[in-house]
């Protein structure tokens, strides 16, 4: 304390030395807490695999240590059971979209040997994926504007050496600035409507659909328990949500751009930005466009669609995947009954790269309102958390057989239920099996903070402990 305010401690005339002690002591709560938020807020984040937060000395900020996944573009890699090995946000989501495209091949076309695709909302490349194994002389535009999403395209097509053209605009009605709401940890959900609450009960539909689907015999949870599972499991996929900056290109101008002299398809799955896209093409655009396969997301807009397109020239078809029952989305395949003659165009549109993990989690951060001095590493790491105490022997052997059950293989004390193979769905299962034993609340935000068997194991048991 410096002179002046001591002496006006000691007189009075300002504050006294107990105000200025609690006040000290309110700053270093207040950081104390903005500490922690930056590190739940990091740990969020796709490709996070530790986090260390600290208040900063001078009191000016919070000190934060990320460490990443050990990849070129700081995301997880993974092995598909096909053998394909790709970079990856969430592999729920991707088991999701492969099945979708690859096994029911829900955006199966007919096209040419040399075809034109672009595909809208690419988010890690699944589809672009799909046209080029199956064209391998095709030629790809893929638009993706999330920045995870975006850094995981661009590194499965430089790791597969695809025919694809990657470009971080999100296709819109208009051009010009915007922003789009990321969620990590349920990207496909990612839009730039930004609408929170509608995004919450679409995941919620899906996984409540899923989890019926997938309903174990072996639980006891009653349909209320289920719900809270099934909202919980909806609220840990909202986790990290953030708005960010993005670059909006009306398709209008892209097509003026790209010059191409006839587009063989064009997929988009636009998260409810379907009407503003289609709405911004004029008679040209139509007549370069051969086949639209849309993603339709506001059962009120299909109507308009079908107006607009058929009104275009094209007949229409529409059908509705089974996992997306309840949700209210609607596939719509669009063709055009009689095409036009193509015109004669250059096209010249180069690939552009990626944000590096650095400047994605600094892009992430912009939106907390909390200085933080950010310093990332590859790989390695410490765990973000840990629970006190001891497990049970008898809780641990217990707990092992249910997770080697639930997961299909031999389990360690010190393996991690995600790394080991679980899903969300599993957990989910796994949970109820636990309650269904052990008694208690164990939830999926339990199992987030305590992702090894021994960390969940000391939950459970202490709060066996504490319940007798």
């Amino acid at each position: 304390m410096d002179d002046t305010l001591m002496d006006e401690a000691l007189t009075g005339n300002a504050l006294t030395a107990t105000a200025l002690v609690a006040r000290g002591r309110a700053r270093a709560n207040g950081l104390a807490d903005a500490a922690d938020r930056v590190r739940r807020f990091l740990s969020a984040q796709v490709g996070v695999t530790a986090v260390e937060t600290r208040p900063a000395s001078d009191g000016s900020a919070v000190v934060a240590q990320v460490w990443v996944a050990d990849s070129r573009s700081g995301l997880p890699r993974r092995a598909l059971p096909d053998g394909t090995v790709l970079t990856e946000l969430n592999p729920h989501e991707t088991d999701y979209v492969h099945d979708e495209i690859f096994v029911e091949r829900v955006y199966a076309a007919p096209l040419p040997a040399a075809p034109v695709v672009l595909d809208v909302g690419a988010n890690i490349g699944l589809f672009s994926l799909y046209v080029a194994r199956e064209r391998p002389a095709a030629r790809v535009y893929a638009f993706e504007p999330a920045p995870e999403a975006y850094a995981a395209l661009v590194a499965n097509v430089a790791d597969h050496d695809l025919p694809v053209t990657c470009l971080p605009w999100a296709v819109g009605g208009h051009t010009g600035p915007g922003t789009m709401t990321v969620y990590p940890h349920a990207a496909v959900f990612s839009s730039l409507a930004g609408d929170r609450s509608a995004d919450r009960a679409a995941i919620r539909a899906a996984i409540a659909t899923a989890v019926a689907d997938s309903a174990d015999p072996a639980t006891t949870d009653s349909a209320d328990e289920a719900g809270a599972v099934v909202d919980q499991l909806a609220d840990d996929r909202m986790a990290g949500a953030r708005t960010v900056p993005i670059e909006v290109v009306a398709l209008a101008d892209i097509l003026d751009r790209l010059a191409e002299p006839r587009v063989d398809l064009l997929k988009v799955d636009a998260e409810g930005a379907e009407v503003a896209i289609l709405g911004s093409l004029r008679q040209r655009h139509w007549a370069v466009v051969e086949r639209i396969i849309l993603e339709v997301h506001q059962s009120a807009d299909l109507a308009d669609l079908l107006a607009l397109l058929t009104g275009a020239g094209y007949a229409c078809d529409t059908s509705t995947v089974d996992a997306l029952r309840d949700t209210g989305y609607t596939n719509l395949t669009a063709y055009r009954l009689n095409p036009a003659a193509p015109v004669e165009r250059a096209a010249a549109v180069a690939s552009v790269p990626p944000p590096g993990p650095r400047e994605r989690l600094e892009q992430a951060l912009a939106g907390l309102g909390v200085p933080v001095e950010l310093t990332v590493h590859r790989g390695g790491g410490t765990a973000t958390a840990a629970t006190p105490g001891t497990a049970s022997p008898e809780v641990l052997a217990e707990l092992a057989a249910i997770w080697a059950e639930v997961l299909d293989r031999p389990v360690r004390p010190e393996d991690g239920f995600f790394t080991a193979g679980g899903s969300s769905l599993a957990a989910v299962r796994m949970l109820g099996r636990v309650r269904a034993r052990f008694g208690g609340d164990a939830g999926l935000a339990d199992l987030m903070d305590d992702q090894t068997l021994a960390a969940l194991a000391a939950r459970v048991s202490n709060n066996s402990t504490t319940e007798d």
